[in-house]
């Protein structure tokens, strides 16, 4: 209150923020979706309080809302969540990424469709082909941000991730942790195999409704 509007989107910037990474951090962790970049700016705010938002805010802020809003809409259906928790344990602690290739074909499949829905998965790349397969048609699915950072702070976080003692606070370890970019050499080594996953999907399998049986198959091109 009571002082000049900011002159510039430096300004702005400048006003609302650390340093210009904490706002590059804001792009990142929306992953494109204008009202997860408003929930996020939002509550990264009330963690600075009075101050100016800081990365450390932001992975905050953004692993609130996976928790609150986006995970949560998995809550009815198990297979789904199973299905993410596989593919988050090969692909962000197996393999030290957060992408992963699907063949094109396979992209519509309802399951994955459901994380797509949910901004859960989010599809950055469509029809990839790698030199070594150029015959073979990719989508490039991410998993949300959010997802990682929350990762980061449960006791289901690699180690060689966090880089830090298990005691260390939550915001410590997120601010410290670079959440990777999209490496398509990392992501070359996390082909999700979709149908050796999801096999006789039954309600009346093992008793249990909507179950998966096999495990989960991941190979490198």
């Amino acid at each position: 209150m009571g002082e000049e509007p900011p002159e510039s989107e430096d300004d702005l910037i400048g006003s609302l923020f650390t340093q210009v990474t904490s706002f590059q951090e804001v792009i990142r962790a929306a992953e494109g979706v204008p009202r997860d970049a408003l929930s996020i700016v939002g509550r990264a705010g009330l963690r600075a309080g009075g101050s100016k938002v800081a990365v450390a805010h932001v992975r905050e802020a953004a692993s609130q809302l996976y928790i609150t809003t986006k995970a949560t809409q998995l809550n009815g259906v198990p297979v789904a969540r199973a299905l993410l928790d596989r593919i988050v344990g090969d692909v962000i602690s197996g393999r030290k990424a957060r992408a992963f290739l699907i063949k094109q074909e396979q992209t519509p499949h309802p399951l994955i469709q459901q994380l797509v829905d949910d901004r859960i998965l989010h599809i950055i790349k469509r029809g990839w082909s790698g030199k070594d397969n150029p015959g073979e048609r990719y989508d490039v699915l991410q998993i949300d941000y959010g997802c990682y950072v929350h990762l980061l702070g449960t006791n289901a976080a690699p180690q060689s991730l966090l880089g830090g003692d298990d005691e260390e606070d939550f915001s410590t370890v997120i601010g410290d942790v670079v959440v990777p970019e999209d490496d398509y050499r990392a992501i070359r080594r996390a082909i999700l195999d979709l149908p050796t996953l999801l096999v006789n999907i039954d309600a009346d399998a093992g008793g249990a409704a909507h179950g998966i049986s096999g495990s989960p198959t991941f190979y490198e091109l």
